[in-house]
């Protein structure tokens, strides 16, 4: 009996961390994504335009939150995000051959094309002398290229040279290393999609510890009194609630929500049983 109880208290803290963990990426990602519709909108681009290119640059094997980085940081360059998904493309095998992430290996690119110095890019496989290639550009145009000019077209070579690149991750995806890592990036996606399920949970959470918080701050003597005899309560309560979330939790909170509304008692009933739930790492 006491192996099977250890066993399934193992199994509750596990469901716990995978709770918080989940959550909170996926707030995280919320918030992201509302900072990248904001921006979109100070530079006059559609918000849900740029949220159907963060969805195409994710089909690439990016998770959510890599795909919101890298479209914000192409609106922040002020980047044609019609090439959101060759770009995505092109800083993916780049990371590959340095043994970066993508992200790093976007940013290196953007930082040769404002700068015009090229050595950045060799780790990467890109080989070009952006010095030479700008003074080539503006004696063929027969003017001085202004610095938006010559970041565009350093960007077109840097693209242009990465394109023969084309391919490296998957290559690399197919050895045995290269699956782990892909194994690692579909956890990550599995727990985002997961991390969603609970948004709306966790707002109510965060909620209910906001008004216990404020209750608790101008009653504390009631407030110590209440927990010591609530604490062991509120743990079996939690254990309960796990298995709640896993059959219906979001049909459970609300419903907790309600009855609690009414009372600060019930509310740090409430509040208590959740600390058993990990809800108080947040």
């Amino acid at each position: 009996a006491n192996m099977l109880y250890a066993g399934f208290m193992r199994v509750v803290e596990a469901t716990k961390r995978m709770f918080m963990e989940t959550t909170m990426a996926a707030a995280q990602n919320e918030k992201m994504e509302v900072v990248t519709r904001r921006l979109a909108q100070t530079q006059g681009l559609s918000a849900d335009f740029v949220m159907r290119q963060v969805a195409s640059v994710a089909k690439l094997h990016y998770s959510e939150a890599e795909s919101l980085s890298l479209v914000t940081k192409m609106i922040q360059s002020n980047m044609d995000l019609g090439r959101s998904t060759q770009i995505a493309t092109a800083a993916r095998d780049a990371a590959t051959v340095a043994n970066i992430d993508a992200g790093e290996a976007l940013d290196r690119m953007l930082l040769a094309a404002e700068s015009g110095y090229s050595k950045g890019l060799k780790s990467m496989g890109i080989f070009l002398n952006l010095t030479k290639a700008d003074a080539d550009e503006q004696k063929r145009r027969g003017y001085e290229m202004d610095d938006e000019q010559k970041r565009a077209f350093n960007l077109t070579l840097i693209l242009a040279q990465a394109a023969k690149l084309h391919g490296t991750y998957e290559a690399a995806v197919r050895t045995s290393s290269g699956q782990i890592e892909e194994m690692g990036k579909q956890v990550t996606k599995l727990k985002e999609a997961i991390g969603k399920e609970f948004q709306q949970d966790l707002g109510v959470v965060v909620g209910m510890f906001k008004s216990l918080a404020e209750w608790g701050s101008k009653n504390p003597e009631v407030l110590a009194k209440i927990i010591k005899g609530t604490l062991e309560f509120g743990a079996v309560l939690a254990t309960a609630m796990i298995a709640t979330k896993i059959m219906g939790i979001v049909t459970a909170l609300r419903a907790l929500t309600v009855a609690t509304a009414a009372s600060p008692f019930g509310l740090l009933a409430a509040g208590l049983s959740l600390v058993g739930f990990g809800v108080y790492g947040i």
